[in-house]
């Protein structure tokens, strides 16, 4: 068996080197942050190879830690996917389709995290899992099908929405209550300190627009609790199953 092992391994590594078509370096560092292969050479490969492939080039970009089976599945899925489409895995890495070519890229997380901290960047149209909930987050312009969890609606307008956990200046706007601090906020609900590190946001900068606490407050960039187009706003549809 391991003689087997040491065979599909040493043939991913070459099956990988002969579908890259480009890497991408941080400036200065040379490390390397998108792993771009050719679509065509990929999915003509064995289905154990593929996933092998797959694992390749997320662990060169980012390692291989929360990175399991299903995350890769779902990066084979966009193989037989239209253009543009993309899925989001563990530690800020992203895999999208673009005609012939699947580039996997990392965006790393946002400073500031430590401990129990995560942040991931919604884009629209995907689906992410989120290891540190063991939930998944979809983001679309498109209500969502029947997923059984949570949705709020947001006005978009092209603003940046991560999905993650506190960070110092965080604060949100409530309804009669005008902004306030995040940190007033926990203290005001009695979560414990060493939760609060654990606890859900969706925002938009500093600004938080949703705590998934089970409180149901949210700031004001919810569209109230309806189904409907804001007149002059694009709205995006968040998820949480």
């Amino acid at each position: 068996m391991r003689e087997d092992d040491a065979f599909l391994t040493e043939y991913a590594k070459e099956a990988y080197s002969s579908c890259i078509v480009r890497r991408d370096t941080a400036g200065g560092t040379g490390e390397i942050t998108a792993v771009t292969l050719d679509i065509k050479k990929l999915s003509a490969l064995p289905p154990a190879i593929k996933r092998r492939v797959i694992r390749e080039g997320a662990a060169e970009i980012a390692g291989l830690v929360n990175i399991g089976g299903g995350h890769i599945e779902s990066v084979i899925a966009l193989l037989n996917n239209e253009t543009g489409k993309q899925v989001c895995l563990p530690r800020g890495v992203t895999a999208k389709r673009v005609y012939g070519e699947l580039t996997l890229k990392s965006e790393r997380a946002a400073p500031g995290c430590s401990g129990k901290c995560f942040s991931y960047k919604l884009t629209p149209e995907s689906v992410q899992f989120i290891p540190e909930i063991n939930k998944h987050i979809r983001a679309s312009f498109s209500p969502p099908g029947h997923e059984n969890g949570y949705t709020k609606i947001f006005r978009y307008d092209n603003i940046s929405l991560r999905f993650r956990s506190r960070l110092p200046g965080d604060f949100l706007r409530l309804e009669g209550a005008g902004r306030r601090k995040l940190q007033d906020y926990f203290t005001d609900r009695k979560t414990p300190r060493d939760m609060r590190d654990s606890v859900p946001l969706v925002a938009a900068g500093s600004e938080i627009l949703w705590i998934l606490d089970g409180s149901g407050k949210d700031g004001e960039g919810r569209v109230n609790g309806c189904y409907k187009a804001v007149p002059g706003n694009e709205i995006i549809y968040v998820s949480v199953y």
